[in-house]
C-alpha cells in the first residue's frame, strides 16, 4: 500500500497558532486509503480536516520570540537608546533588529500577550508615563499605547494574555511606590489601578503563570534591598501578599517563567556600589515559599532583564563583571544548572526591558 506525506497547515488538524507563540511544522505519514485524492506523479500537499490520532508523526517546532528594548550605556552616544532587538527563545545566536520604541529611555519595563508587546516607563533625563505597543510577530517601529498614572522606572512588569501589571517602580521625586498599575493589553488607554504591594518598592523584577503574578527583591524608601517576594492574582484586582524569602537581599534583578516555575537571575548585592551576584534561584509558583539555588550565570549581573518561553529562560544580563554587557544567558526552566551564553544584544545596555509571545503567563 502505498504512503502519502504531507504537511499540515494552519487551520488542518486544529492546532494553528496558539497561546503563547507556539506555531507547529509537521509532517505526517499514514496509509493510502480510497478517499485520499492522489495524484502519484506530484508531491501530497494540503489541508485535510481531520483529528490527529496516535499513529500520526508530529514534529512541533517552537517559535517564541523574545524582543529587548531600551536601555542606557554612558560609553555609547546617546546614552539612552531606543533600540529593540529581537531573538527567536528556541534558537541560540545574536539578536536581530527589531525597530525602535517612540522615546529612547532605560528602566522601562515589558509586558505581552501572544501577540501584542507593551513597554512603560523609564527614564531618559527625566521620568516618563510612556506606553510604547508592539505587534511581537512583525518587526517595526512601537507606537503610542496610553500613560502610565504614575511616571515611574524599575517597575515589575508581570502579564497574562489579557491583562498586564506594572508593581512598584521608582517615581520622579526618587521615592518607589507600592502602586500596581494595570492595562488591558488588546486595548490601548491609560492604565488603572490594580492594587497594591505590601510595601513600596523598585527595581524589582517580575513573572508569574496565567493567574499568578511574582514580584521578587527591589529597593525600599530607605534604600535598603531587601529579599521579599510578593505575589498577586492577575486575574482579580486586588493587594499583593508575602510570597516568601530570596536567598537573600538583592535589587536590580532580573525574572523569567513557565507557567509552573519561576527563575530569578543576578541582581545587586549592595545599595551603592557595583557589587553583583551570579546566583540563579527557583520557586514553584503555585506554592508559596522561599527560592532554591539552581545554578549560576557566566557572570555576575545586574540591572538586565529576562523573558522567556514555556521551557526556556533567556536573560539580557545588563552589568556583568565590571562593565555594561551585550551577553545573552539562558536556562532550561525546568532543569536546574548553570546559565550557557545565548549569543550577543545589538549593543551592551543596561536597564533593558523585555518581553515575549510565549512566557509562564500564556501557558
Amino acid at each position: 500500500m502505498p504512503v502519502i506525506q504531507r504537511l499540515a497547515t494552519g487551520g488542518a488538524r486544529g492546532f494553528g497558532l496558539g497561546v503563547g507563540g507556539v506555531g507547529y511544522s509537521a509532517v505526517i505519514s499514514e496509509s493510502a486509503s480510497i478517499s485520499d485524492s492522489v495524484n502519484w506523479g506530484t508531491p501530497y500537499q494540503g489541508n485535510i480536516s481531520e483529528s490527529a490520532t496516535a499513529i500520526d508523526n508530529i514534529a512541533y517546532v517552537e517559535a517564541t520570540r523574545g524582543v529587548f528594548a531600551g536601555g542606557w550605556n554612558d560609553s555609547l552616544t546617546p546614552a539612552y537608546t531606543s533600540t529593540m532587538s529581537y531573538i527567536t527563545v528556541a534558537t541560540t545566536g545574536n539578536s536581530t533588529t527589531f525597530g525602535t520604541l517612540t522615546l529612547s529611555r532605560f528602566g522601562l519595563s515589558g509586558v505581552s500577550s501572544s501577540t501584542r508587546g507593551v513597554y512603560g516607563g523609564g527614564y531618559t533625563g527625566s521620568y516618563t508615563n510612556r506606553m510604547d505597543y508592539i505587534t511581537i510577530a512583525t518587526t517595526g517601529n512601537a507606537t503610542t499605547f496610553g500613560s502610565l498614572t504614575t511616571a515611574v522606572l524599575g517597575a515589575a512588569g508581570c502579564s497574562n494574555e489579557t491583562t498586564g501589571c506594572f508593581a512598584g517602580g521608582e517615581t520622579s521625586s526618587s521615592n518607589p511606590i507600592s502602586t500596581i498599575q494595570y492595562i488591558t493589553i488588546a486595548s490601548t488607554g491609560n492604565t488603572s489601578i490594580f492594587g497594591d504591594l505590601t510595601k513600596a518598592i523598585d527595581n524589582a523584577s517580575g513573572c508569574g503563570s496565567s493567574t499568578r503574578a511574582i514580584v521578587s527583591g527591589g529597593s525600599d524608601t530607605s534604600n535598603a534591598l531587601t529579599s521579599n517576594i510578593e505575589y498577586f492574582t492577575l486575574t482579580s484586582l486586588g493587594n499583593a501578599s508575602f510570597f516568601g524569602d530570596l536567598s537573600q537581599v538583592l535589587t536590580a534583578t532580573a525574572s523569567a517563567s513557565s507557567s509552573t516555575r519561576g527563575v530569578v537571575f543576578g541582581g545587586k548585592i549592595a545599595s551603592t556600589g557595583t557589587a553583583n551576584t551570579a546566583t540563579i534561584q527557583y520557586l514553584t509558583i503555585a506554592s508559596l515559599g522561599n527560592t532554591t539555588y539552581f545554578g549560576d550565570l557566566t557572570a555576575s549581573s545586574s540591572i538586565g532583564a529576562a523573558t522567556s518561553s514555556s521551557t526556556r529562560g533567556v536573560v539580557g544580563r545588563g552589568y556583568g563583571a565590571g562593565s555594561i554587557t551585550s551577553n545573552m544567558n539562558y536556562v532550561t526552566i525546568a532543569s536546574a544548572g548553570n546559565a550557557i551564553s545565548f549569543g550577543n544584544l545589538t549593543s551592551a545596555r543596561q536597564g533593558i526591558g523585555a518581553l515575549s509571545n510565549g512566557h509562564g503567563g500564556l501557558q
